[in-house]
């Protein structure tokens, strides 16, 4: 598990560690460095894939593209020649990455080409699943990736493959408890998020793509199954995030954005709380976050003993207003769901807006 990532001259960063748990909760304001952490993971998984880590950090990739040297490049690096670094510590060790800024390369080379060889399991681990904020829409049809890929659940960063899995892998047993399977585990979030939705998933192999509509219960009746594009964004958007949860397992490395786009706020709770048992069971997961339902489903999980307070993270990155460096503190969860403090900016505009209200 990693514990820590810290950076050096990357982005909005000049010297920054951030602390790293089962479930860590990246927060704050829009530009405060959420992504940034994520982005910072990427880089080096996509440089480790593509086997690019003997020559640098590989700024545009499977999973992002940053441009080049001078778009990751600290605005106020101060050193004649900068190096940008990133650290990784797990549970094994610290594994120290730096490398050479170039203003106009798409790959930054080592400043130590030891470091190549001194790997960190979550750049080599096949449990990694990235789901970026911007993924599948509604839309007439899917495509397909390699079967292989597929089945040790490599979703695209989209989340478009999880449709295939699905249908391959839809009456696994994910539970070895209960008498169920992933296809009724999906139905019964997805019915979280809207009561009797029931996704309809049709792969074909032969023209290679994947449909997806959605179909409806109502009382002892069954809608017709409509097309994604008829039903609306909301469950189209959600459905990777319900997927990579439901099939998590222990060792799984999962870092989502913004899982609670177009959902309504009493699936966005639900969400949190998926997010809480799939840590549970050994996932670690990074997810960045605008929702204070999110946060909530989260805070309620660990109030009902689902979840360990000591297994989850709240980091909150703001700018410090005389500096203007970007920096992050930690608000603390009791086994009650309630935080010791309530920083300024973290999760309180419904409270500004009552007091503007009444």
């Amino acid at each position: 598990m990693l514990t820590n990532i810290s950076f050096k001259n990357f982005k909005c960063y000049k010297n920054s560690d951030i602390n790293l748990s089962n479930l860590t909760v990246l927060t704050g304001l829009n530009g405060m460095g959420k992504s940034t952490v994520i982005q910072g993971i990427l880089g080096l998984r996509q440089s480790y894939i593509a086997s690019k880590m003997r020559e640098g950090l590989l700024l545009d990739g499977k999973y992002i593209e940053l441009g080049n040297g001078k778009d990751v490049l600290y605005e106020k690096a101060d050193e004649l020649r900068p190096t940008i670094g990133i650290s990784l510590t797990s549970d094994v060790g610290k594994y120290d990455y730096s490398f050479e800024y170039e203003a106009d390369s798409k790959i930054l080379n080592n400043v130590n080409s030891e470091q190549a060889e001194n790997i960190c399991d979550i750049l080599s681990s096949e449990q990694f699943i990235y789901l970026a904020a911007n993924r599948i829409i509604p839309q007439i049809r899917y495509g397909l990736g390699n079967n292989k890929d597929v089945d040790k659940r490599d979703f695209d960063k989209s989340g478009e493959y999880t449709l295939q899995y699905v249908d391959a892998h839809g009456s696994d047993q994910i539970d070895q408890s209960v008498d169920t399977n992933l296809n009724m585990e999906i139905n019964k979030w997805m019915q979280e998020i809207t009561p009797g939705v029931q996704p309809v998933i049709t792969v074909n192999q032969d023209m290679i793509y994947s449909d997806l509509r959605f179909a409806f219960r109502e009382g002892n009746l069954k809608t017709s199954a409509y097309r994604a594009i008829n039903v609306g964004f909301g469950l189209t958007y959600v459905l990777p995030v319900i997927v990579t949860l439901l099939t998590s397992k222990p060792g799984d490395y999962i870092l989502i954005e913004n899982p609670e786009a177009h959902i309504h706020p009493r699936g966005q709770r639900k969400l949190g709380e998926l997010l809480a048992i799939a840590a549970a069971k050994g996932a670690q997961i990074i997810l960045e976050t605008h929702s204070d339902h999110i946060m909530n489903g989260i805070r309620i999980a660990v109030r009902n003993e689902m979840l360990s307070k000591d297994s989850v993270c709240f980091a909150y990155f703001y700018k410090d207003v005389e500096t203007f460096e970007h920096l992050c503190i930690y608000p603390k969860l009791a086994s009650s769901g309630k935080f010791d403090y309530w920083p300024d900016g973290f999760f309180d505009e419904w409270d500004q807006s009552l007091m503007e209200l009444f």
